[in-house]
């Protein structure tokens, strides 16, 4: 799946199922972490298309498109969701950030900050 094909699927459909449809796996996969230069050539390369794109990607999608390419790369990963109160009265603000293991791949220098309220792991 393309980042653009993972924006439309979780703009389009309820979160719920979108989820269902990027859990899908087509094959057992390994339980091993990346090493640290797999998952820096992922967000390198997440990072180089999500700049030469028209148009926003979120967090959110970064951290599934890491997690698609690990999977295709026979690791498993786990996508965190997290939230922290905004300066804003009664604001909050999100954040996905993804990791294989303790490896940290997309997302996870900004996610200090954040309480991880839910993980998806694929």
């Amino acid at each position: 799946m393309s980042l653009l094909t993972l924006r439309l699927l979780f703009a389009v459909l309820p979160l719920r199922w979108a989820l269902k449809l990027v859990q899908r796996r087509r094959g057992a996969l390994g339980s091993g972490e990346a090493s640290l230069l797999v998952a820096n050539d992922i967000s390198r390369a997440i990072g180089r298309a999500t700049r030469h794109l028209p148009f926003r990607i979120a967090c959110l999608h970064q951290a599934f498109a890491a997690l698609l390419m690990l999977r295709r790369r026979n690791f498993s990963a786990t996508v965190h969701f997290g939230l922290a109160r905004d300066p804003n009265p009664n604001g909050l603000k999100a954040h996905a950030w993804c990791v294989c293991g303790e490896v940290p791949v997309i997302g996870v220098e900004g996610a200090s900050s954040f309480t991880s309220i839910a993980a998806f792991t694929a």
